[in-house]
């Protein structure tokens, strides 16, 4: 029984230690490949609604999770990483990178361990005291393996190269006349993860421009930038199973009457109806409640195969979903195209990584408190805290962070960023003790928050008896 007891007490000071530890990443140990580029990264703004993080690993035997932390702000430390390797020359243009979403993340199967990292910036041009939001970008690269710890810098090294690229293939002067202008309050204001892309052309479109879209650019301009010399041929049953899915695919005619299948195009138009380039197959996209959307392959990082539904709209574009959509497998997945960024997401992660739900549960204490309500935002919208209740939401996870705040009261605020299928404890409390008579917002641990449930449950059941007595 005495080694039983021991056995109990050194496994809880275990788990104990590594979940009050942290993890930090090193990205000296990484490198960034040359770049042809008429710019250099002046200044790194985080914009990040949770920043006290930039994600979580699992560490020893028991996979316990703990912060992944960088040694210096992130502002510091990205900027030296891409110093280093793209330091400023004369007559290139200085440029603000602005970090929207950095995250790393591990999910774990039966065989393996899938590491991930996720980023999502933008460019910003400083004119005077004006500031051009030139450019939107978001990558996500991911690493298996049986413990992917080691691996997150290296994939924080490949998205940051990534959306360097993207920028770096654009054209300054044009994104600069397109650009949306910001006040120096804008630039510094955390991350509206709910506004609205900008006014697109193809959102409006009634018709469609035939032709093959190479860039994201020309899908959201509706301007195809190969509108003759070639024709959309229909694959065959073999060839799209062998390939993966998709009923058709455009090729070019050659000068020597030759055809060539085009494989690394962004998507194309035929009729009224788009068609997007995912892994080398195209499949028929649609506008959505969501966005535009389109049914694919299931997710390699969750093989649920769960269809998420979604009602189509009107418009030349929203009749795609309609017939001729299901891919070339047994359990297609609807995926969702991020129009600013042209990243692809899946039931609200981005493509290859754990799409696996997290749950946020409020409650307000009911220990010395005042027999009013508390009204609190979660990302904005507002929710109505009782005693003796409890509410549970399934956490945004393709957001930038989840905010919760006493409404009104920007300041009083606590910010976090979900793991996939992991809850979340927020206790609110208005204490008649209170001198400033507001109310307070705490996040508390699991066991914690799940003992205060279970005691707000019983005084439910409680009460509902005493209210069942006195009606007899």
């Amino acid at each position: 029984m005495t080694k039983t007891i021991t056995l109990l007490l050194l496994y809880l000071l275990t788990a104990a230690t590594a979940f009050s530890q942290t993890y930090t990443l090193e990205l000296a140990k990484q490198g960034l490949p040359e770049l042809q580029r008429n710019f250099y990264i002046a200044r790194v703004v985080d914009s990040r609604i949770a920043k006290t993080s930039v994600g979580e690993v699992q560490r020893g035997p028991l996979n316990n999770r703990m912060p992944a932390i960088f040694a210096k702000p992130l502002e510091q430390e990205l900027l030296e990483f891409i110093a280093a390797y793209h330091p400023g020359q004369e007559n290139q243009v200085p440029l603000i990178l602005r970090v929207n979403k950095l995250w790393i993340s591990e999910n774990t199967t039966l065989s393996s361990e899938t590491g991930a990292a996720e980023l999502k910036v933008d460019f910003i041009y400083q004119q005077d005291s004006v500031y051009h939001k030139l450019f939107s970008a978001a990558a996500v690269s991911t690493r298996k393996g049986l413990d992917v710890t080691k691996k997150h810098e290296l994939n924080i090294a490949n998205v940051l190269t990534d959306c360097l690229q993207q920028f770096a293939a654009k054209d300054f002067d044009q994104l600069l006349a397109r650009s949306e202008k910001l006040t120096a309050q804008q630039l510094l204001a955390p991350y509206n993860f709910t506004t609205s892309p900008p006014d697109y052309p193809i959102l409006k479109a009634t018709t469609l421009t035939a032709g093959i879209y190479m860039t994201l650019d020309e899908f959201r301009d509706n301007q195809p930038g190969i509108t003759s010399g070639y024709e959309i041929k229909q694959r065959s049953g073999f060839d799209k199973t062998m390939v993966g899915g998709g009923d058709v695919m455009p090729v070019l005619l050659t000068t020597e009457g030759k055809k060539k299948a085009l494989k690394d195009a962004w998507g194309f138009a035929e009729g009224n109806t788009v068609f997007i380039n995912y892994n080398g197959s195209y499949y028929a996209m649609g506008l959505t409640e969501e966005g535009f959307t389109f049914l694919g392959p299931p997710n390699p990082s969750n093989t649920s195969g769960a269809v998420v539904a979604g009602a189509v709209s009107g418009g030349a574009i929203g009749g795609a979903i309609a017939g001729g959509l299901v891919a070339a497998t047994a359990q297609p997945v609807r995926y969702t195209l991020d129009l600013e960024t042209g990243s692809i997401h899946i039931q609200g992660r981005p493509a290859g990584m754990s799409g696996e739900a997290a749950k946020l549960i409020l409650y307000l204490e009911a220990k010395a408190a005042r027999a009013e309500p508390v009204y609190v935002t979660v990302n904005g919208e507002s929710k109505r805290l009782d005693s003796n209740q409890w509410i549970e939401l399934d956490v945004v996870l393709p957001n930038a962070g989840t905010a919760v705040c006493v409404a009104g009261e920007q300041e009083n605020c606590l910010s976090f960023m979900a793991s996939p299928g992991k809850s979340y404890y927020i206790a609110c409390s208005l204490s008649s003790k209170s001198k400033s008579g507001k109310a307070s917002l705490t996040q508390v641990d699991s066991a914690k928050g799940e003992f205060d449930v279970k005691g707000i449950k019983f005084a439910q059941i409680k009460e509902a008896k005493k209210s069942k007595k006195e009606n007899k």
